[in-house]
């Protein structure tokens, strides 16, 4: 990003913890929209990034908080691998 742009790269992708930050994003948005509507993961997907924020603090969860969060979404083998991608 630059002049053109407002100067700002969006979420902060500009740093080394912004891309990370943006591609874990990317990453929980991608697995939740398999197979699943937009409009179906949109609350899901706040939920969980409101619960594991970063990958961190996904790593640090285990499998029964991860099944809470992903409960109602199927799948869950998707939700397993976010966690064991996170470890």
């Amino acid at each position: 990003y630059d002049d053109r742009n407002g100067g700002a790269a969006p979420l902060g992708v500009g740093d080394d913890e912004g891309r990370s930050q943006f591609a874990y994003s990317v990453w929980v948005s991608e697995m939740m929209l398999q197979q699943t509507q937009v409009a179906t993961v949109k609350a899901y997907y706040e939920r969980w990034m409101e619960a594991f924020p970063t990958i961190r603090d996904l790593a640090g969860s285990d499998i029964e908080g991860v099944n809470k969060l992903w409960a109602g979404l199927g799948y869950y083998r998707r939700g397993r691998g976010l966690l064991q991608g996170g470890q």
